[in-house]
């Protein structure tokens, strides 16, 4: 029985500088901040094991595919591809949006969103190719994720987060979040994670829809 994420939370914690985007690969958080610095944690938790600089200004999102980082910087309007976890960039594409802020991965495809149109889109693959664009159930999308069956989103301007039906804008649930102004969102193949603007993450629970 599938079970969607809900409002109940099973812990929290703090973690440096994690105001923004959130993504889990190795079964290791990765954060990142107010100072463009993106933080490995050790498991999901707030003990950072090591940091590097992002590529951007105005970092953002965060997701991985096959170990490998991909970053959004909201300022310079680009999603870069980076090798491993590490500072390093394999590839970098314009955005389709002016103001990318969340990422996510649907079977080898990468989805983005943008706060200013409203915007979710469906890459070809991990590039600047659009496949299929909807709109965002919010009114300010920020963070996306992926729990293995449905699209996630969040909405920062009024504290909800969004089940989506697959990749589509049909919502099955919505709660509000137990963050206030949620941005960064994460699946560590049990439990939807959210973080806002008070450096504090929240593991949520779940239940069937």
């Amino acid at each position: 029985v599938y079970r969607a994420p809900n409002a109940s939370v099973l812990y929290n914690f703090q973690v440096t500088g994690a105001t923004y985007g959130l993504t889990v690969s190795g079964g290791n958080l990765i954060s990142v901040g107010v100072a463009d610095t993106i933080y490995i944690n050790t498991g999901i938790s707030g003990s950072v094991s090591s940091s590097f600089a992002s590529p951007g200004t105005s970092t953002k999102g965060l997701a991985a595919l096959d170990g490998n980082l991909i970053s959004c910087d909201e300022t310079g309007d680009n999603i870069s591809h980076h090798v491993g976890i590490t500072s390093t960039i394999s590839n970098t594409f314009v955005a389709p949006g002016g103001n990318p802020t969340g990422l996510t991965v649907i079977d080898g495809d990468l989805i983005s969103c943008d706060r200013s149109l409203e915007n979710i889109y469906r890459h070809d693959g991990i590039s600047g190719s659009i496949l299929e664009t909807i709109s965002s159930p919010s009114v300010e999308p920020m963070g996306l994720t992926y729990d293995g069956v449905n699209l996630i989103s969040c909405d920062k301007t009024n504290n909800l987060i969004y089940v989506h039906d697959g990749f589509s804008s049909t919502i099955l649930r919505s709660f509000t979040s137990p963050v206030t102004a949620p941005e960064g969102m994460a699946f560590d193949g049990e439990n939807v994670i959210v973080n806002g603007n008070n450096n504090n993450v929240y593991v949520l629970g779940n239940s069937p829809l």
